[in-house]
């Protein structure tokens, strides 16, 4: 599964997709695609999917027979989570519109301010991050105040 930075420039080896008739690569007449993004504010709690506005029926970029992908670069706001592709063809000018669909993830660079839930800081409430990954803010746990390690999805790795 490809997975992207926020800010970070889609390329043909990311998300991507071939096209086989008979086992053989081949160029659909029309290829298309609508990236949807998460709908939940904390990653990976619930899989649900919304188009994003500027991502819907787009032209696809052609990169060789049968290779198509995606002309996206990932905003540097955008959630971090799960995000879903659904890509639209048609065979021949006469054809069906046909689709299929993968998934890829957005993640963080560790260098940005952590946006984890974290567990309640003895206040009733959950710290929110705004310190950076890896090191002690204080006011996050990203890494430090309590001892937990998080990955670039924002989950605990140290349990």
């Amino acid at each position: 599964m490809p997975i992207l930075y926020r800010g970070e420039v889609n390329t043909e080896d990311k998300i991507k997709s071939f096209f086989y008739l008979d086992d053989v690569l081949f160029d659909p007449y029309l290829v298309k695609y609508t990236i949807y993004e998460p709908e939940d504010e904390v990653p990976y709690t619930r899989i649900q999917f919304s188009p994003m506005k500027d991502q819907i029926e787009k032209d696809a970029l052609y990169y060789d027979i049968g290779h198509f992908y995606a002309d996206w670069t990932v905003g540097n706001s955008a959630k971090v989570g799960l995000y879903k592709i659904i890509w639209i063809f048609k065979v021949n000018i006469d054809s069906e519109y046909c689709s299929k669909a993968s998934t890829f993830n957005i993640v963080r660079d560790l260098n940005e301010a952590c946006e984890a839930i974290h567990p309640p800081s003895g206040h009733g409430v959950p710290d929110v991050g705004t310190g950076t990954g890896g090191e002690q803010c204080g006011t996050c746990s990203c890494q430090g105040n309590n001892g937990l390690i998080r990955d670039h999805y924002g989950r605990i790795i140290n349990f």
